[in-house]
């Protein structure tokens, strides 16, 4: 192994994807972040081979790359070869990326949900040892990573985790992922801005809750994120609930109000009593590309 060397991490959002240098203690150089409409359309994975190849050149690290990881906002198959279905990035759904990227690199590459590598960098931002972890990151969706026995939990067919999709109450309000009566059009991101558009149409999203943070519509909606949250801790029954992502990022978001509705549903006494909550401190955006090149690091080390 070089002296000095780096995993490229790739976080490939809805509207950005960004890239680093990420080095065997999990430390983040070289960030940069670009439209993903760079990347979007017929042969998007080619362009992002092209991409990686430009950073690296640029940054005159060609010698120095031991491996890539790229995060996915989608559904991956159980063995982390190819973006199944990717809504909100166009150009990769069916797309085998993990082989291409190979070919194109020749380097080891790997890929895995974002919110899986976002839970990576958080255990290590907040220094959680603990194996059993429910996480969920609110943003335009809702993302959810689980952690048992100190495994990321995939599934059979690899598509554990989608929180967002449960159905909830009588609602019969189409999902964009086809069916009818999920949770997510009511407690993600996307709620927020319909009430932004309808409720408040003069004040911006992010300054929602700072402005109408008491407004009834708004405490409903913490109490339907808290239920879905609860739901499934007490399912799990983990030891630690992480929460991140846009929406609770955004300012004056109401932290106790959210913990407050997802205690008043989680089982009493346990796991109620011994559940650890923490919040995610990596707001910047770099949590993702970190966190791809920390899982980078432990790929090739196995």
């Amino acid at each position: 192994m070089l002296s000095e060397s780096y995993a490229i991490g790739i976080d490939i959002g809805g509207t950005n994807f960004r890239i680093g240098l990420v080095d065997t203690d999990g430390n983040l150089s070289g960030y940069e972040k670009h439209s993903v409409s760079t990347l979007a359309g017929e042969h998007a994975v080619l362009r992002l081979c092209s991409a990686v190849s430009d950073y690296i050149s640029r940054h005159g690290v060609g010698r120095k790359i031991a491996a890539v990881c790229a995060g996915f906002p989608a559904i991956l198959d159980k063995k982390r070869e190819t973006v199944l279905n990717a809504p909100n990035v166009d150009g990769f759904n069916g797309v085998a990326v993990r082989r291409i990227l190979e070919e194109h690199l020749l380097l080891p590459a790997f890929i895995e949900k974002d919110v899986n590598l976002l839970l990576i960098n958080d255990l290590k931002q907040l220094h959680i040892d603990s194996g059993d972890i429910v996480a969920c990151y609110i943003g335009t969706g809702i993302g959810n990573a689980i952690m048992v026995d100190g495994h990321l939990l995939s599934g059979h067919n690899g598509v554990a985790g989608e929180l967002g999709h449960i159905p909830f109450g009588d609602s019969e309000q189409l999902c964009g992922c086809g069916n009818c009566g999920c949770t997510e059009p009511l407690s993600g991101g996307r709620y927020l801005t319909h009430l932004s558009d309808t409720l408040f149409p003069h004040t911006p999203v992010s300054r929602l809750f700072a402005e109408y943070g008491d407004h009834p519509e708004l405490c409903r909606y913490l109490e339907r994120l808290g239920r879905v949250i609860a739901a499934e801790i007490n399912i799990l029954d983990p030891e630690v609930l992480l929460l991140g992502g846009g929406v609770i990022d955004m300012e004056a978001f109401p932290h106790e109000c959210l913990v407050s509705a997802v205690l008043a549903h989680t089982r009493r006494p346990l796991p109620h009593d011994h559940l650890k909550i923490h919040f995610s401190n990596t707001s910047d955006g770099t949590g993702g590309v970190a966190g791809a090149g920390i899982f980078a690091w432990r790929k090739l080390k196995q």
